[in-house]
This record gives C-alpha cells, sequence and structure tokens, in this order.
C-alpha cells in the first residue's frame, strides 16, 4: 500500500483526487452512501470519491481526545501553581465531555468505566460536512 502524504490526503478530503478513476476503478464506483445523506447534501459538500481512493485513508492514524474541561488562564497565575494547587473550570462535572479528532471537535459523550479503564459513550456526533468546514476543507 502507497503511503500518502499530507497534500494527498487533503486532496482526497475534498473530493478532488489527482487522477480519473481508473477503468479499475470504475467497477468500485463512488463510497456508498445513504440516500437521506445524499438528497440533502448540495453538490459541492458531496464526497467525490471512489472507494479505492477512500480505501487508502482508511490505514492513517489520527490523535482521538477526549476533553474533559478547557479555560484560559494569566501566564503568572500559571507560574504560580503547585502540587496540590486546584484548577477549577466552568464545565460542571456530570457535563458531556468533547470527542476532538485531530483538533477538531466532532462530538459528544459521557465518561463511562470500560473494566478498569475509562471509555467515552459517544451521544451525539457532528455530521461529516460540519467537520470538513470545522478543518477549513469547505466553505
Amino acid at each position: 500500500m502507497d503511503i500518502l502524504d499530507q497534500s494527498e490526503i487533503d486532496s482526497l478530503l475534498s473530493g478532488g483526487g489527482d487522477s480519473e478513476p481508473s477503468v479499475a476503478d470504475a467497477g468500485a464506483g463512488p463510497i456508498a452512501r445513504s440516500a437521506t445523506v445524499d438528497a440533502t447534501l448540495p453538490d459541492d459538500y458531496r464526497l467525490r470519491t471512489t472507494e479505492q481512493q477512500l480505501k487508502r485513508l482508511l490505514p492513517v492514524q489520527v490523535p482521538v481526545v477526549v476533553r474533559l474541561a478547557e479555560r484560559r488562564a494569566r501566564i503568572n497565575e500559571i507560574l504560580n501553581w503547585t502540587v496540590g494547587t486546584i484548577v477549577e473550570f466552568e464545565k460542571h462535572s456530570d457535563a458531556d465531555l468533547d470527542l476532538v479528532v485531530s483538533n477538531v471537535a466532532v462530538g459528544v459523550g459521557n465518561a463511562v468505566k470500560c473494566g478498569e479503564k475509562f471509555g467515552l459513550r459517544v451521544s451525539r456526533v457532528q455530521p461529516w460536512t460540519q467537520r470538513l468546514i470545522s478543518m477549513g476543507l469547505k466553505r
């Protein structure tokens, strides 16, 4: 399998491949999508790629982060933090946690215990078109 560079990944995600699909790709056709998603999306938000082109992206690993909370602090405040300092956040302890992929918020969920490990039960996922807009790949 070929290794993709970032420009090739961006090109595939934005729907413009560097080359036209080959005859071998023609049988694969575009990625199957539900009719409701296809019917509601403007043409420029539909993913235009062949199944074979998309399969090249599937092995790519991206960072997946669960964001508990976030706040801004002044540097002089941060410099005064020591072991035992409690940093307060505006988010309530029972609020949903953000699911972030490659620095883009893609959903929310609740913290769950998976054996002795931490997990996230996803309760909402942002539509992929909104994720592309968040990443600056679509207008």
